[in-house]
């Protein structure tokens, strides 16, 4: 599923969510991505802490972020309590441009997957996007 807002003048995010699967050896791997502005990226994870992730480094994920230099990629992989078990979960950033961050995010746990996707969604309605 893949939704597409267009960015307007003064709006503050804009919006790709993509979920896919990816076969990775013998791991599915699930995917949700977003392209954000790049001062939108440090709500977006304290929303995702607050509603579905308690245990999200926040604050490491945000200078990550931060730090990546124009048309650079970095990723972190991080270890998530989803549904009682420890999954892995891969945080990825390309920065498109000096505040845009191309976010993703990628795990062998679907329904985490989908719940961060489905947070990417309420998180642009909520900025009317």
């Amino acid at each position: 599923m893949q939704l597409k807002f267009v960015d307007v003048k003064y709006l503050a995010i804009t919006l790709i969510v993509h979920f896919s699967i990816i076969s990775c050896g013998e791991l599915e791997m699930h995917e949700a991505s977003m392209n954000f502005d790049l001062e939108n990226v440090s709500p977006f994870l304290n929303r995702l802490q607050e509603n579905i992730l308690p245990s999200l480094p926040v604050e490491q994920l945000v200078k990550l972020t931060e730090s990546i230099e124009v048309e650079r990629e970095e990723s972190l992989t991080i270890e998530i309590n989803w549904e009682g078990a420890d999954v892995e979960l891969q945080y990825s950033v390309h920065m498109d441009d000096v505040d845009a961050a191309d976010v993703y995010f990628f795990s062998s746990a679907e329904t985490l997957v989908q719940a961060i996707s489905s947070e990417m969604i309420s998180f642009a309605e909520k900025l009317g996007i």
